[in-house]
Parts: C-alpha cells; structure tokens; sequence
C-alpha cells in the first residue's frame, strides 16, 4: 500500500499472495535484474485506456503519480519504486516517444550480456550517450547540458485516432470505427498537445469529466445531443455529445462510415 491506498494487480503486490498463492517476496525480486523504458516524448496513455485498467486502478493510479501526463508519472513512479525498496533500472530517452533508439538497443544488449552467466543483478552504466537519463536505485546518471526540444508536428501520428470519452462508448467506438485507422488510442485523459494522433473522436455526455477539454476547445461552439466536426491545428476532431451515456451509445451504433470518413477540408477551423 501506497498513501492509504492498497495498491492491488497490476498497480503493486497487495493481493499477491491471493492471486499466486505465497507473499510476495522483496528481495527474491530484487535478486531479478531489471530495465523500465520509455521514451521521454511518449504520446501513448495506456493508463487513459479502458483495455488496460480499470476505473478503480485509474484512480489510484492518478491519486499516487498525478494526472497531468505519462511522462509525469513515468518520473513520478520511478520515485515511488525507489521508495518501497525495489531494485532496478529506469532509462529515459530524451528524444524518443513511442519508439527505442539505437543507443536503448545497445545498452540493453550489453545488459542482457551482463546478466547472461551472473548469479547477481548486473547493472552496467554508460553514461556515453548525453540523451539517456539513467536512475538505478534511487541515484540518477544525467548530463544536465544536454536540452532537447521537441517538435510535435513531427511525431504526428497520421491516420491514428484517439478516442475519448467513458470506457463504453469509447471501446464501442473502437470496435465499429477503429479498423478505418491505422492506430487506435483509446483514452479517458487528454492533455494537449498529446496524444498525437490526427484524428481525435470526443464522446461526452452529461457525466463525461475529459481533463483539459476545456481548454483544447475553449473556441469551439460545443453542440448539445449532435455531432460536430472540428479543425483545430493538424487535429480532425469528431465531437458527440448526449446527455446520457445510454443515447450515446445509440447514437454510435447509429453512425456509419460516411459519419466518420468525412471530408474535413470545409468543416469549422479553431484557434
């Protein structure tokens, strides 16, 4: 348990011993030499999707590591490891999102070499690589000089969509709507200018709570119980509102491939 909260599968190890029949036992653990990766542009929310977590973990989660994105929680839970006593190594690159450099594949190859024939946890650090923010153990390997500035109409995801909105009518868009796509984002959180993808479909209903929603169509004329279309940047927006998530859902049961494959280049542009 973390901050009063029990931290059940796949959060922590607090049903462990109910799941696996035995406890859970720490330092076995920590004798498995460990690497957590992630690129430092990640636009990817797994715990935004309903095929991952559930609401219960959803809250936790964000009551612990906060809500203002992955890469805050990525550094966040890095802390928080450290803190209840695991063991193991954390590499963040720089200037990567959803992707592993050539730099990650080497120095884990090295890791892998490391721990082939040893009976203890081999945690090789090459500081050679200024992109690379390693933090084994609660000590964090840097170059502080090095300054990446990310530019995010690069890492647009073209044809990719993310669907916002409860864990229904999202994973019911997804199953009708998601294979027109090339990438599917499935999100209940969104923080601009993630996720990347340029399609993004909003499934509000009277109940819906989408973070920043606010703020990313401050300057849109939102409709009540209709479907609105929306330009704003390199983003074709898909707006549904109904006042219960039981219309929505039969409003998206209603759509059709010519409701979602439509030609944005006339629709309503925003700031």
């Amino acid at each position: 348990s973390y901050q009063g909260h029990n931290l059940i599968y796949q959060l922590g190890t607090y049903d462990h011993e109910r799941l696996f029949g035995r406890p859970f036992d720490l330092e076995a653990f920590n004798q498995t030499a460990k690497v957590y990766y992630m690129g430092e542009g990640e636009a990817i929310d797994a715990l935004g999707g309903s095929d991952v977590y559930t609401n219960h973990h959803r809250d936790i989660a964000y009551a612990i590591y906060g809500r203002d994105s992955i890469n805050q929680r990525w550094y966040r839970s890095q802390e928080v490891f450290f803190e209840v006593g695991g063991e193991g190594l954390f590499i963040t690159d720089k200037t990567k999102g959803h992707v592993t450099s050539q730099e990650v594949i080497e120095f884990l190859i090295t890791f892998f070499q490391a721990n082939r024939e040893s009976e203890e946890p081999v945690y090789p650090i090459d500081t050679s690589h200024p992109q690379l923010v390693l933090h084994l153990n609660g000590i964090v390997y840097e170059d502080p000089d090095f300054v990446w500035e990310w530019d995010w109409h690069a890492v647009q995801h073209w044809n990719h969509v993310s669907i916002l909105g409860n864990k229904a009518p999202v994973e019911f868009f997804a199953e009708r709507f998601g294979g027109f796509f090339d990438g599917v984002v499935l999100t209940n959180l969104f923080t601009y200018p993630t996720p990347q993808s340029e399609y993004l479909v909003f499934l509000m209903d009277d109940d819906s709570t989408i973070y920043e929603l606010g703020d990313f169509l401050a300057d849109a004329d939102l409709p009540k119980n209709e479907i609105a279309y929306f330009v704003k940047g390199d983003h074709k927006i898909i707006y549904i509102h109904q006042a219960r998530e039981s219309d929505l859902m039969e409003v998206i049961r209603a759509l059709t491939e010519g409701d979602i494959l439509i030609d944005f280049s006339n629709v309503t542009k925003i700031d």
